[in-house]
């Protein structure tokens, strides 16, 4: 799927590239490359820049097309971004898709604040990138971000949901704006 969208830096890579960012562990002491030496998908190896990241938002926005072309089916991408999280007994735990965290009705232990509609979906990355898409504003929001805990530790999904609040109070239409 990376061909048909164009996406030629985003790759799963196990060695350092000249145009890899190096991850901050420590703000007191210099930064490195966190890549893995395995190829099994459990480390931070994927890379990515900001464009190509809004570009595979812009791709479930669009429940599967990328300009014009249908490169995914739009039941597979509905699958994974709607809630198939049980109904928990808990009603403080988060919803979640396929790998995507799912706003259905505003929660206490939710990485997405209340602000953010029902419908949206949010994904972070090991190092905290995050890519948000707001269907119901057609809106799609990257934050690049290379720095391992890096949520404000006790305060993660407080920073990740005023995050998330502020992002969709930016995008959401004004009513009454023109008479």
């Amino acid at each position: 799927m990376f061909q048909p969208m164009g996406l030629s830096r985003t790759e799963w890579a196990t060695d350092a590239a000249p145009s890899f960012v190096k991850v901050i562990d420590d703000p007191d002491e210099e930064a490195s490359y966190k890549l893995y030496p395995f190829d099994d998908g459990m480390g931070s190896n994927l890379h990515t820049t900001a464009r190509e990241f809004a570009e595979w938002g812009n791709l479930h926005l669009n429940n599967g097309r990328h300009r014009g072309v249908q490169i995914v089916p739009k039941e597979m991408i509905r699958l994974a971004t709607s809630i198939q999280s049980p109904a928990y007994p808990n009603s403080t735990f988060p919803t979640n898709g396929l790998f995507w965290y799912v706003q259905g009705e505003p929660k206490a232990w939710s990485e997405l604040g209340e602000a953010v509609p029902a419908g949206s979906y949010q994904i972070l990355g090991n190092t905290g990138p995050l890519l948000l898409v707001i269907p119901a504003y057609r809106t799609v929001v990257v934050r690049m971000y290379n720095q391992l805990y890096n949520y404000g530790g006790d305060r993660y999904l407080d920073y990740l949901r005023e995050f998330s609040n502020l992002a969709a109070e930016t995008v959401r239409p004004i009513d009454n704006l023109m008479p």
